[in-house]
């Protein structure tokens, strides 16, 4: 039986309610926890701006990358299995809004995946600082496989940005 292939993956991770940090490391630590990704690299957690008005307050924001051999579809599964473990309550059809922790598969590899429910690359992370800020820390030489373009590349191509840190993913 040959071995399952090891893809790199990377997770975005988000919280803008309670203590933001903490609803992060706790994350972080599940993941790792229930061995979802190996080889781990972790960037600094960083406080952004909401999006829209209806997404409440400030953010704090992270990623994490690592080694998986799960699937895209299994390794989104126990990204939502973790969600729930912490809390989060997702409505059918309702995007945005405050939440204790949000976690998006948004790379997967090289691959190019669009299927119901499972987007990758994720949309506009190619776009979003609070993703490619983080994402440069400890990866700013992956390639986006939509574009070809490289996460530093991606970054310098959006307005100056400066994201405070809050402190580390890991406790």
């Amino acid at each position: 039986m040959a071995d399952a292939a090891i893809v790199r993956a990377v997770i975005a991770l988000g919280s803008n309610t309670g203590d933001r940090l903490a609803h992060l490391q706790r994350a972080a630590q599940e993941v790792e926890r229930r061995g979802l990704l190996r080889d781990i690299r972790c960037s600094s957690v960083y406080d952004t701006p909401p999006e829209k008005p209806t997404d409440g307050g400030a953010f704090a924001n992270a990623v994490m990358s690592g080694d998986t051999t799960l699937s895209a579809h299994a390794l989104l599964q126990a990204m939502l299995e973790v969600e729930a473990a912490l809390g989060r309550t997702r409505t059918s059809g309702v995007h945005g809004g405050p939440r204790t922790i949000d976690l998006d598969l948004v790379l997967f590899g090289d691959q190019l995946l669009d299927a119901p429910g499972l987007h990758v690359p994720h949309p506009r992370f190619a776009e979003r600082a609070f993703v490619l800020v983080p994402l440069h820390e400890i990866e700013p030489t992956r390639i986006d496989p939509r574009n070809g373009r490289s996460v530093h590349s991606l970054l310098a191509a959006l307005a100056p940005v400066s994201l405070p840190r809050l402190g580390s993913l890991r406790k």
